[in-house]
């Protein structure tokens, strides 16, 4: 099972990297980051990905929600960390408002379009930034709201999702932040990502390895481990895939 799950995990970067790569500009680099496997708890998966693109004086982020008909306000994606190495001029402190879709989800679990818009809160420290939905507002006023929501249907949904006036509206699945960063490059790298879950501070992941996706290097390294899986897969006995018994 394990290994299954490991083969499913680089199909799904392999597929997201060479989207990116076939997409991104030649005067950007592209770096994208998924949270580990096995993350969360009390059988709870927390499931994300960030996508970084570094151009001149500019990061465009765009965070997926993975998961799918979750549970509780837990389950959705409300901030991300990231290091950009740059040491920038600009502000300490600014508002953004993404690209994205937003959904109500009622008592019902029913699902109508949500109020637009989100705006989240960018704060600077170094070169250390903090894109964050948990000092926003929903439409009642109070809390954290346009948190990103993984998609439905949302029948498992509880009081703090469904019919929650100050969680609700919700950023549906996923949104792409467009952010002003002076010293930024095309060579400039992301490191240190840690995505943010539900309203408060603990639940916090800490981002795999990241995979880069610029076409000059991913295409041929896909190529290749396309090519060892399939000179792996043609020199496997009929002998051993159905019995699993060693050679005499």
């Amino acid at each position: 099972m394990r290994s299954s799950g490991g083969r499913t995990s680089v199909h799904r970067l392999a597929a997201i990297g060479l989207t990116l790569a076939l997409s991104a500009p030649a005067v950007a680099n592209t770096f994208t980051f998924l949270t580990p496997s096995g993350a969360g708890s009390n059988g709870v998966q927390l499931q994300a990905s960030a996508t970084f693109v570094t151009s001149a004086d500019q990061v465009t982020v765009t965070l997926v929600n993975l998961s799918s008909n979750p549970g509780s306000i837990g389950e959705a994606l409300g901030r991300v960390v990231f290091d950009t190495n740059v040491v920038s001029a600009g502000s300490a402190s600014m508002l953004v408002t993404p690209a994205a879709n937003y959904i109500s989800i009622a008592k019902d679990d029913s699902v109508t379009a949500g109020a637009c818009c989100a705006r989240w809160q960018l704060n600077r420290n170094g070169s250390i930034y903090e894109l964050t939905g948990r000092a926003g507002k929903g439409a009642g006023g109070t809390g954290p709201g346009y948190l990103i929501l993984g998609s439905g249907p949302y029948t498992n949904a509880n009081g703090s999702i469904a019919g929650n006036r100050p969680h609700n509206p919700f950023i549906d699945t996923s949104a792409t932040f467009t952010l002003a960063i002076a010293g930024v490059t095309s060579d400039t790298t992301i490191s240190g990502v840690v995505f943010g879950f539900g309203t408060d501070a603990s639940s916090n992941v800490a981002a795999a390895v990241p995979l880069p996706a610029t076409a000059v290097l991913f295409l041929p390294g896909l190529a290749a481990l396309v090519a060892v899986a399939r000179r792996k897969a043609a020199s496997v006995s009929p002998r051993h895939v159905a019995l699993g018994t060693p050679s005499a």
